[in-house]
């Protein structure tokens, strides 16, 4: 069993750590519970290639891509570990991240002709294009400021740049 720290969400009284095991990649999500409380698995959640998930900023619901590329964001009500599928039909969907407003996840995605985009998905299946690239690219994640002016992109181009920064 390995534990994933990079992908570990935190909230004042809960840390979330997605665990993977075996070599197909069985993934389960454990919360550890500050205050010496003993660790408890959430939930076994199963996908080929293990899973994409994200923390809501006040802890109280996970939202889930099991499948990379799939067609479903799962989303968990922390408190009793309900789950409902929101189908987000002819997008592939990877990576996802809370909207800053708690109200919808930020997904990517590619159009049919191979164009990067971002959606918002909202839990009772609402979902549309927030941005879209150019067809060279690919977006990775996207976080939204806590204020939701901005957003922080992972955009991947092809190039090659290298960028030095002086008195970093």
């Amino acid at each position: 069993m390995a534990v994933d720290p990079q992908h570990a969400m935190r909230t004042e009284s809960v840390e979330a750590l997605p665990f993977r095991f075996s070599a197909r990649f069985h993934s389960a999500l454990f919360y550890v519970r500050s205050g010496g409380r003993k660790n408890s698995r959430v939930r076994h959640l199963t996908g080929e290639g293990g899973f994409s998930w994200s923390l809501s900023r006040d802890g109280s619901q996970l939202a889930l891509i099991l499948e990379p590329l799939g067609h479903r964001v799962t989303f968990m009500a922390v408190s009793d570990r309900t789950t409902h599928e929101v189908e987000v039909n002819q997008w592939p969907l990877m990576n996802i991240d809370w909207a800053s407003d708690g109200k919808s996840v930020l997904v990517g995605s590619r159009t049919g002709d191979g164009v990067p985009v971002i959606l918002g998905v909202e839990p009772n299946g609402n979902h549309r294009v927030l941005l879209e690239g150019d067809r060279a690219t690919q977006y990775w994640w996207v976080v939204e400021s806590p204020d939701g002016r901005y957003v922080a992109l992972t955009e991947v181009t092809g190039a090659n740049n290298v960028w030095m920064v002086e008195n970093f």
